[in-house]
């Protein structure tokens, strides 16, 4: 063997033993009675792998990274428990003992940057998990999140909603696909985000500027779905989950299955959605408010020693139905197959997502490819039916590091960037021109505990963004637009009552770019003409976050305030003028504005098997001139009460439950807005969880709208169209896990 093979296989040698693998093992027990609790899952949210403590509590995961790294224990019944540790070379040894609680907060979240606890955020992350927006018995993911105070939907029926956080909506707030921004043309109210709530675990929810971390589109909020984690290790599992919805005679089916085999991890997922046209109180049918979809869910990745890769991949087909005059005069049939006035979606995600541990750094290599295929279809017997085609591709990158500066302080060091093109086909209108679009960011953002009971986090980030809009036939005049700008935050946490009680303080600015809609539009849109304006400025806001939080072993309670001001905030406002086919003209300006308002909740279980929730949202928005700004939701207060029972017969757990929400008058309209009236509606559920042999079944029934209120929401958009909003809906839904 010669000099040079040698030196090469002690290089190789030093480069393996720097990446060894390490273990952790232990038992977990009730720490007032001393008794090991079997069933608890112990997760590594970082390297996605966990597994759950045997019949003696006792637990072991092999083949870990070295590194600095959180470890969650949780159980039903019980606090979970967030603990670090650095993995090294030698298998470390944790034994953790779980104390009863029944109200659970302390989880880690990943939007804030890092992996994180609640309580080591300058913002709250609200976390909304799949069992809490199934029991909401609503159609459609986003509508399931507007039980949580501050966030609300714009709605074109059931099949089209766009999400609202704190007032702002469309371009000002971003939605994350498992950490990716959605890019599918989501510059208007009645394009619906691709996405569902198969394959999801949980939704965290970021009310307040976010363009910190997300750039600056994120202005005022992140919804962020996370999608499900890897099997534990040695299993495959699945689940089976159907549901039928009397309103709509709708039908929902989806299929998953994944498994993990040391450190390799998979999973597929499919399933489909059909809807009819729904009806309102009145016991009319909307028509076409019919929708269909399908989608298509794979993952796979491995955990090696140096680090974690994860390959997603996701194709959503929808279908929504467009509730508009000239679809009015062409359906007179219930029915759900659509045949006019559709839109046609397709998008693909393609996803690479990588973490590499090296000694003290935690490294991030993110990139995705999205494309989006948007049509607008009319009347067939017209001369175009097809109205619209656009064709959206999207790359995104982001590297970032994350140093271990000591225990309870990191600093976060990232670059990212977005290369984007839209191109229109032949279709007669076009309503956004072709386009090229480049985005670059720096971000550094610190993290640190100062002492048991203050957290501190500051970061600034500065974007840049050029847009290309090359001369075209339907738009003349080439545009060129380069955008800079910086964003920061600093806040904080302070524990007053160790885990009892919390205050946090965020000051943030961000700002935002005009996008391509509000800069370019010059065609009809649906039932309207929309018009842009080329010289729109960014906008620049600043807002302050205040809020405090209580946790007993049974009470909690939240109470946030803010204030956001925005220069030059841009909103798409009605006119009086119309076009010459007797279109309403509608026109992208911008003037100063404030927002501001607050958000309540609190949760009490005074006894086992009752539960009392309650919360209350307020909203005041207007332009500094006094004028109110359009689609602000009406402010609301909503109030649930549950019965549960446990049992060791073949019912595990039965649950009931009825909730109140009502909307108070919305008499703050904006110019050529309507007043809203106020309404009540009363919801009504039940869940079972049943066994039979070693099979589990999860049986749900919900009855919304019990009193079949005929009620128009001032976020809906069918407000003149002489329809409401969905009557009484009877949903029942089961689903059969399986491994």
């Amino acid at each position: 063997m010669n000099k040079r093979a040698v030196i090469l296989l002690f290089l190789m040698w030093q480069v393996l033993a720097g990446f060894s693998q390490a273990r952790i093992s232990g038992v977990v027990s009730d720490q007032s009675s001393g008794e090991s609790l079997p069933g608890v899952n112990v997760y590594i949210p970082e390297i996605q792998k966990g597994t759950f403590t045997d019949g003696k509590g006792e637990y072991f995961i092999g083949q870990l990274p070295k590194g600095h790294f959180k470890i969650q224990f949780s159980s039903i019944g019980y606090k979970t428990v967030v603990k670090e540790a650095d993995f090294a070379d030698a298998g470390i040894t944790m034994d953790v003992g779980l104390t009863p609680e029944i109200i659970h907060t302390q989880a880690v979240v990943i939007s804030g940057g890092a992996y994180s606890t609640q309580h080591d955020n300058a913002v709250k992350i609200e976390s909304v998990g799949r069992k809490r927006m199934d029991e909401t018995g609503d159609i459609g993911v986003m509508k399931k999140l507007s039980s949580v105070p501050g966030v609300a939907v714009i709605s074109k029926g059931t099949g089209i909603t766009t999400p609202v956080i704190r007032g702002l909506s469309t371009s000002n707030i971003l939605v994350l696909n498992n950490g990716i921004r959605m890019e599918d043309y989501q510059f208007s109210v009645n394009h619906p985000y691709l996405l569902n709530e198969f394959g999801i675990d949980r939704v965290e929810i970021i009310k307040g500027a976010a363009s910190l971390l997300y750039g600056s589109d994120a202005v005022g909020g992140v919804l962020n779905f996370i999608r499900e984690k890897p099997a534990p290790v040695g299993k495959v599992i699945g689940d089976l989950h159907t549901a039928y919805n009397v309103n709509t005679n709708g039908v929902s089916c989806n299929l998953g299955v994944k498994g993990t085999h040391k450190s390799f991890f998979w999973g597929m997922r499919a399933g489909g959605k059909t809807f009819e046209d729904y009806t309102d109180g009145n016991g009319n049918f909307v028509p076409n408010s019919r929708f269909n979809e399908a989608s298509i869910k794979t993952f796979t990745g491995f955990n090696a020693s140096f680090g974690v890769f994860r390959v997603d991949y996701e194709y959503m087909k929808m279908k929504p139905g467009l509730t508009v005059p000239p679809s009015i005069a062409l359906v007179d049939t219930k029915g759900r197959k659509n045949e006019v006035w559709y839109q046609d979606l397709t998008g693909h995600q393609l996803s690479s997502k990588n973490t590499f541990f090296i000694n003290r750094w935690k490294l991030d290599a993110n990139v995705s490819y999205q494309f989006n295929a948007r049509k607008l279809m009319t009347n067939p017997q017209g001369p175009d039916f097809t109205d619209v085609d656009m064709r959206l591709q999207t790359l995104n990158w982001d590297v970032k590091g994350n140093y271990h500066i000591s225990k309870g302080h990191s600093l976060i060091l990232g670059v990212s960037g977005m290369v984007q093109q839209n191109r229109n086909r032949q279709a007669p209108e076009h309503v956004l021109p072709d386009y090229n679009l480049n985005d670059e960011s720096l971000l550094t953002l610190y993290n640190g505990n100062i002492n048991q009971r203050l957290f501190l986090q500051a970061g600034l980030r500065y974007d840049f963004r050029h847009i290309d809009v090359p001369e075209q036939e339907q738009f003349e005049d080439p545009l060129f637009r380069h955008y800079g700008n910086i964003s920061g935050s600093v806040g904080g946490t302070y524990q007053l009552l160790k885990e009892v009680l919390l205050l946090r303080l965020n000051l943030a600015s961000a700002f935002r770019t005009p996008g391509i809609a509000e800069l370019t539009e010059d065609g009809q849109h649906g039932a309207r003409y929309e018009v842009g304006d080329p010289n729109l400025k960014s906008q620049r806001n600043y807002e302050t976050d205040v809020s405090l939080h209580y946790h007993s072993g049974i009470f909690l309670a939240d109470v946030a305030g803010f204030y956001n001001h925005i220069n030059n905030y841009i909103y798409l406002s009605p006119t009086a003028d119309t076009t010459g086919e007797g279109l309403q003209i509608f026109r992208y300006v911008q003037n100063d504005a404030d927002l501001s308002g607050f958000e309540c909740s609190a949760e009490l279980l005074p006894l086992a098997w009752l539960n009392l929730q309650a919360g209350y949202s307020f909203l005041r928005a207007e332009q500094t001139n006094g004028e109110n700004l359009p689609l602000i939701p009406q402010n609301r207060l909503n109030g649930k009460i549950t019965f549960s029972k446990t049992s060791k017969k073949w019912y595990r757990k039965v649950s009931f439950w009825l909730k109140a929400e009502y909307a108070f008058k919305q008499d703050r309209p904006a110019a050529f807005e309507l007043e809203t009236p106020a309404y009540w509606l009363m919801n009504a559920g039940a869940d079972a969880k049943m066994q039979f042999g070693r099979q589990t079944v999860d049986l749900r029934f919900n009855l919304n709208n019990l009193f079949n209120e005929t009620y128009l929401d001032h976020l809906s958009t069918l407000t003149g169209t002489g329809y409401y909003n969905i009557g009484r809906n009877f949903t029942v839904a089961l689903r059969i896990p399986f491994g």
